[in-house]
């Protein structure tokens, strides 16, 4: 696959992901309530929450199940934690022990 056609098919990826999560591609911007985080380690939490609401059957939606995870993972984001996998191992994890 050329570059070219890998970047096209992340454009039509990134247009596909935002009407599918309501215009917000990165799906952790709604739950950071101010925050200030850098634009990767934002990319870095919504793939987090992406990955921990699908292992919990939970939906991309501002529900209170979906904000407790996604607050979780912030509060692992801001302890410095930047890896996909380990934030939502770190949830998972977290919420299995509840």
């Amino acid at each position: 696959m050329t570059s070219a056609r890998r970047l096209l098919v992340g454009r039509e990826h990134r247009v596909v992901r935002s009407k599918v999560l309501g215009d917000c591609a990165m799906p952790i911007r709604r739950f950071l309530a101010g925050a200030a985080f850098e634009p990767e380690v934002i990319n870095t939490m919504s793939l987090a929450l992406e990955r921990t609401c699908s292992a919990l059957s939970l939906s991309l939606v501002d529900d209170p199940a979906t904000r407790l995870v996604a607050e979780k993972i912030i509060e692992f984001a801001q302890r410095g934690i930047r890896d996909p996998e380990t934030l939502s191992s770190m949830a998972l994890e977290y919420f299995h022990r509840k």
